[in-house]
C-alpha cells in the first residue's frame, strides 16, 4: 500500500541527493524514535559503545540503552562532536537539529572528524 510513496521516495534522494535505491530500500517510518529503535536493534549489540553528543537526545539514549549499548558522551563544539582526529568512532554519532539547520558543509564537516579525517 505505501510503494506509491516508497517509489517517490527512492527518485527524490535519487534527484536531490545523487542517492541510488530502489523502494524495496526505502523503509517508511512513524517519526524519529521509531527509526532509532529500527535502526538501534539491527545495528547494535550488548556492550557496543555509542558515542553521543553530550547533552543528547534522552529518546536516542532510551533506545541504545535498550539493546545494552554503552553510551559514551562527548562535548559538542562548534562543528559538532568534539573528537580527535586519529579516533575511531564505532556506534552512532546523533546529528543535531542546529547542523541540520546550519546546512551540509558544516555537517560534513562533523562527519569527516568522526571519521578521523
Amino acid at each position: 500500500m505505501d510503494a506509491p510513496l516508497r517509489e517517490a521516495i527512492a527518485a527524490y534522494l535519487g534527484l536531490s541527493r545523487g542517492v541510488r535505491c530502489t523502494a524495496d530500500q526505502v523503509i517508511v517510518v512513524s517519526g524519529v524514535q521509531q527509526a532509532l529503535d529500527l535502526v538501534t536493534r539491527l545495528a547494535l549489540k550488548r556492550g557496543d559503545a555509542v558515542w553521543m553528543e553530550d547533552p543528547g537526545y534522552p529518546g536516542a539514549t532510551a533506545a541504545f540503552e535498550s539493546v545494552g549499548a554503552r553510551i559514551v558522551p562527548v562535548r559538542v563544539g562548534e562543528l559538532g562532536l568534539d573528537v580527535h582526529p586519529g579516533e575511531q568512532l564505532l556506534g552512532f554519532a546523533a546529528i543535531r537539529e542546529s547542523e541540520i539547520r546550519r546546512g551540509v558543509a558544516e555537517l560534513t564537516r562533523t562527519m569527516e572528524k568522526l571519521r578521523g579525517r
